[in-house]
């Protein structure tokens, strides 16, 4: 264990420290004038009068940062292929805790959301499409960390998502190990109280919208009847997501109360 190795992982802990530090405070930090802007046009005339690095503007830079991570193929060009997914993995890391600590303080702060929205969900679908097992891992388990705490601002991301990054990897089309790791992420969607009901009614139901419930279905149902005479552990997994799904629609029934049908799950179309 040499001491570059060493100073890496020190330093990455301490970055990790502070991280946590920033973000579990963020719930506290109250939005100045200026700073409820999406625009970095319209208030460059009130931050240069206030002190621009402190408050969420401190936190918007750190979070930039991180997202920033996830582009580094373009920068380090030269080096290896599993550097760059070591640094990616890392930022997505940081990026997880964040979310976490912050629960959904960052709806509040339109700047913060707007990078979520825009930039880092660019950098999940872009590397999504063409990752190994570990990094389709590490995306999806951030989007599902937004989904928790941010589901009302990414509907559209959502469905991109799924689209071209988690359904097409569930394809027969992929390697054996990029699609266990899909189907399991898939799995782990659909073991969300809400997440069937939400992506029917906001999706399937929407006629501008992709039938994202459906392809779900009709992806699983065809992984489970492979026609192999040899059950496979995709198959295995697929049985699992169509059996998680039947219990949650269940569920939802015995739970559902007629004189107030809306109480149990309250759904939001966003």
């Amino acid at each position: 264990m040499n001491r570059a190795y060493l100073l890496q992982r020190g330093t990455r802990y301490v970055m990790r420290d502070i991280i946590d530090v920033i973000f579990m405070r963020l719930q506290d930090v109250e939005l100045k004038l200026g700073e409820e802007s999406e625009s970095d046009i319209e208030d460059a005339d009130i931050d240069s009068n206030m002190d621009s690095g402190y408050g969420v503007s401190c936190v918007v830079d750190i979070f930039y940062f991180l997202c920033s991570l996830l582009n580094v193929v373009e920068v380090v060009e030269v080096e290896r292929v599993s550097s760059h997914e070591n640094i990616q993995i890392f930022g997505l890391v940081l990026i997880n805790s964040a979310i976490e600590l912050s629960w959904d303080a960052i709806g509040k702060h339109p700047k913060l959301l707007r990078i979520i929205q825009d930039d880092l969900f660019h950098h999940l679908i872009h590397y999504g499409k063409s990752s190994s097992p570990l990094m389709l891992s590490m995306i999806c388990s951030t989007v599902l960390n937004i989904y928790h705490f941010l589901r009302r601002f990414i509907r559209v991301q959502l469905e991109a998502f799924f689209e071209f990054v988690l359904l097409k990897a569930a394809a027969m089309g992929s390697s054996s190990q990029l699609q266990e790791v899909a189907v399991e992420e898939i799995k782990n969607f659909c073991r969300q109280p809400t997440f069937i009901a939400e992506m029917y009614v906001n999706y399937d139901c929407d006629p501008i919208c992709q039938n994202i419930f459906e392809q779900i279905g009709k992806l699983l149902c065809k992984l489970s009847f492979l026609g192999s005479s040899l059950l496979s552990f995709v198959q295995i997994q697929a049985f699992e997501g169509l059996q998680i799904i039947i219990h949650n629609i269940a569920d939802n029934v015995d739970k559902e109360d007629y004189s107030c049908p809306s109480e149990p799950y309250p759904v939001q179309i966003t």
